[in-house]
């Protein structure tokens, strides 16, 4: 008695088996599962690399302007590090009040003298309190460890300012460390830095917290826009080095040199040093580089200032299950009708996950919706299999000969 086929059909039947339980899975399972969430973040950044809302015109965000604290502002000023440039930084503040923006946001925190001497303290803190925009400062909160004495001065600080506070925190993604999401409610009692900014601007956004971040791409024109750019995060903003509202250290005129650029907008002060308050985000799928924590918050306040617009959301569960099912009976019937084909590999591979990238970049690029891409490829993936198992072991064997 030949065996052969009957073992083969068993082994087609536990194939199947397996498949439809993983399936089931994949389907029923939350949908951040830990073995594909890999995958899955590296499929997102790419789509955000490539199909993010890209401006039109003007040529940058026309709501926000960032001025960035960089190594040659510190050396012209004979100054170490950002922790001793608080009258380096008052000077700063006072230059974009003169232009005139709808508003200032700080995301530096103050938790501690960084001299004997508290002038310049004091001298900042006049500064930021008789401002006549309205200026957020940046405060810091876990999980960014801070003792008790830290705590006490910060809140002093802030005190003595007479201004808002926003917590500047960014949300890291557990594994990579990249940066995709709004963080999470405050836990100190305290809004977000961008979502006071959003405010100050005129705008009454809703909680973001969780939410995708809408990342916002430059206008470009002709073939380059086939492929991202290496400096496309920079240049969605109007980006202004801070020497350049400063007057040379040592200059007769001490005034600062008016920015009417500034005017009306919503002005993010930030340090853009190579070891401090770097991240990386989806960007740095492309770039392999890390983006300055200000310019972060400035693609966050831009996404609350123009929601609803550009606010990405996800599919709900119940559409979402809905969804893998529908491609695992397309992928099943797929596999039935295929099973024997040449075409099979073809059809279920080439075409279909050709399919999947299509609906995802249209659900993207058209309705700010994200698909969980690798979940639905493997449901697609298994459920091919599944169709080409059953067939298989219903299909008459082939007699030794013929």
């Amino acid at each position: 008695m030949n065996r052969g086929p009957t073992r083969t059909r068993k082994l087609y039947a536990l194939i199947a088996f397996a498949c439809v339980l993983l399936i089931a899975a994949l389907i029923l399972l939350p949908r951040d599962i830990p073995w594909i969430l890999p995958a899955e973040h590296w499929t997102a950044d790419w789509r955000t690399v490539l199909l993010s809302d890209r401006l039109t015109q003007p040529p940058e965000h026309p709501k926000l302007a960032v001025v960035l604290v960089n190594d040659d502002v510190l050396r012209e000023y004979g100054i170490s590090d950002m922790h001793h440039a608080r009258g380096l930084l008052s000077k700063i503040i006072a230059a974009v009040d003169a232009a005139h923006p709808s508003a200032i946001g700080l995301d530096f925190f103050f938790l501690s003298e960084p001299d004997a001497d508290t002038t310049n303290t004091q001298t900042l803190i006049t500064t930021i309190k008789n401002a006549t925009s309205p200026v957020i400062v940046g405060v810091a909160e876990p999980p960014i460890e801070m003792n008790s004495n830290e705590r006490d001065y910060q809140s002093s600080f802030i005190g003595q300012t007479n201004r808002k506070a926003g917590f500047v925190n960014v949300r890291y993604e557990t594994g990579d460390k990249v940066v995709r999401f709004y963080p999470g409610p405050s836990t100190e009692n305290h809004e977000s830095l961008d979502s006071l900014l959003a405010e100050a601007g005129g705008s009454k956004p809703k909680d973001a917290a969780g939410q995708r971040i809408p990342w916002l791409l430059p206008p470009r024109n002709g073939l380059s826009a086939l492929l991202p750019q290496r400096d496309d995060d920079k240049k969605a903003f109007l980006t202004i080095p801070a020497q350049h509202l400063l007057p040379p250290p040592g200059a007769k005129d001490q005034s600062s040199p008016a920015s009417t650029d500034l005017k009306d907008r919503i002005v993010l002060i930030g340090a853009d040093l190579p070891r401090s308050d770097k991240h990386y985000t989806p960007f740095s799928v492309w770039t392999s580089q890390k983006m300055p924590g200000v310019l972060i918050h400035a693609h966050m306040t831009a996404g609350l200032l123009d929601q609803p617009t550009r606010a990405i959301t996800e599919l709900d569960r119940h559409t979402l299950r809905y969804l893998l099912f529908g491609i695992a009976l397309v992928g099943v019937g797929v596999g039935w009708y295929y099973w024997q084909s040449l075409l099979l590999g073809f059809v279920s591979w080439t075409l279909g996950l050709v399919a999947l990238i299509v609906l995802d970049a249209v659900m993207f690029a058209a309705g700010h919706v994200t698909l969980p891409m690798m979940q639905a490829v493997v449901v697609w993936f298994l459920a091919v299999t599944t169709g080409h198992s059953i067939h298989s072991v219903g299909a008459k064997p082939v007699e030794a000969g013929k």
